[in-house]
């Protein structure tokens, strides 16, 4: 199946994934630009082996496997407010623990599916020298080590009882300008066993995880007490208002036939946006949390620079029970999740305080 995807998903993914797991140098900022083929301006191809060395090439593989794998399971299958394991044990503020049975890998993450009400364990591959007919079978290696994954982990109530979940490996296979081949994602759900929710319990489980991810986003973001009331924390909070606009749409589409673009599965927003958000901006040079006037004041410097510069948000309604957004708004200028995460192209929307 060939379907137009958002470079925007990836971006996002890789801002929460740097945000969640501490403030590393956002290098991603530039990185697909540099890397993206020149010379296939529809499908998602990079312009080379992503590195010289072997290990580079593995580490970068690895790398955008992660972000684009997340951003496949967020845009494709609606996967929301996702948590990053831990080695050994992962808690969430609901009582539910997320433990290593066995050695070896275990899955990336643990998420929400809002569409049947339960956990999701997912695990993200890239390969740049897998063999495009086990892809297109289903039988890929990183696959059928990535099924290994989830019988590493078991994944238990406050009472100690077995939880069922969704099990989603997502691998990538590149195209690059040397390696001319069809990408292809491949998304793959083995079955659990385990107890299900009732929708009572079901709403808990999901408020509890949600609270988990927003709390390791707080931390980032220098607000540890957002979760109690985002106007009570102190912090500046950031208004964004942005338009549509096809120009500048940052999309790769894995299709070669005509007839696939023109029913693509996501397409540009068609109303303006606006939001207020607990923020950040991110530039080449790191993450500075917007907390006071200066920091406004560096954002809206930011934003008439001619460097390359984002605005990572939390929406505000997100901290609110039943609040957040049905639909993901995207255009060139930027993507705002359904679960809440935005990232904005602050050259290209308008910012307040």
């Amino acid at each position: 199946m060939h379907q137009p995807f958002s470079l925007w998903w990836a971006a996002l993914a890789a801002a929460d994934e740097t945000m969640q797991g501490g403030p590393l140098v956002p290098a991603w900022l530039r990185l697909f630009s540099a890397h993206l083929s020149s010379a296939d301006n529809v499908r998602l191809r990079w312009g080379g082996d992503l590195g010289e060395s072997a290990e580079l090439r593995r580490a970068y593989s690895a790398l955008y496997g992660r972000y684009f794998s997340r951003a496949l399971l967020a845009s494709r299958l609606g996967f929301t407010d996702f948590v990053p394991l831990r080695t050994n044990v992962t808690r969430l503020p609901n009582g539910v623990t997320i433990r290593r049975t066995a050695k070896g890998d275990i899955p990336d993450w643990i998420a929400w599916d809002p569409a049947s009400g339960s956990y999701c364990l997912c695990e993200a591959k890239g390969s740049l020298t897998g063999k495009e007919p086990a892809f297109m079978t289903g039988q890929p290696t990183c696959v059928t080590e990535g099924k290994k994954q989830f019988g590493r982990v078991e994944v238990l109530d406050r009472s100690g009882r077995a939880v069922a979940t969704r099990n989603w490996v997502a691998a990538n296979l590149w195209s690059t300008d040397s390696r001319r081949r069809e990408s292809v994602s491949l998304l793959w759900d083995p079955p659990s066993d385990g107890g299900t929710f009732s929708k009572g319990e079901s709403e808990k489980h999901a408020d509890g995880i949600r609270r988990r991810r927003i709390a390791n986003i707080a931390l980032r973001l220098g607000r540890v007490g957002l979760l109690g009331s985002a106007r009570r924390t102190g912090g500046v909070l950031v208004r964004v208002k942005a338009s549509p606009d096809r120009d500048g749409m940052p999309t790769k589409v894995s299709a070669s036939h005509e007839d696939d673009l023109l029913h693509p599965i996501e397409r540009p927003a068609t109303k303006p946006h606006e939001g207020v958000y607990a923020a950040a901006l991110i530039t080449p040079f790191g993450i500075r949390p917007i907390l006071d006037g200066g920091d406004l004041a560096a954002l809206n410097a930011a934003s008439k620079s001619v460097a390359p510069a984002m605005l990572f948000g939390l929406s505000v309604d997100a901290l609110r029970a039943g609040q957040t957004i049905s639909e993901p708004w995207i255009s060139g200028q930027g993507i705002a999740a359904p679960d809440g995460l935005s990232l904005f192209d602050l050259s290209r929307v308008e910012i307040g305080g």
